[in-house]
């Protein structure tokens, strides 16, 4: 379990770059929450997630070189709803 639990890890890290592909990740979630020790066979459902990320992984990328946007987003999710906010900020706080 260790290994999905690092594979999550390291995958919801690189997906805030574009937070689309964190709606990719439901059953990897459910199958680390549902076994804490031990070995098991991983499911359909997540390995197909698995397999999705391993062929959109290339298109996950951000310019760096972008300026700042005066515009500052944050969100939260759970299981029961997600929560969006934006406003805008002098570029020397961002």
């Amino acid at each position: 379990m260790k290994e999905i639990q690092k594979f999550l890890g390291h995958f919801t890290h690189m997906a805030l770059l574009n937070r689309g592909f964190l709606s990719l990740t439901r059953a990897l979630y459910d199958f680390a929450s549902s076994f804490t020790t031990g070995y098991k066979r991983l499911w359909p459902t997540a390995a197909k997630e698995c397999s999705w990320i391993a062929y959109l992984l290339p298109l996950l990328h951000a310019d760096l070189r972008l300026p700042w946007s005066p515009t500052v987003t944050v969100s939260d999710a759970s299981l029961s709803g997600v929560a969006v906010c934006q406003t805008s900020w002098d570029l020397n706080v961002v």
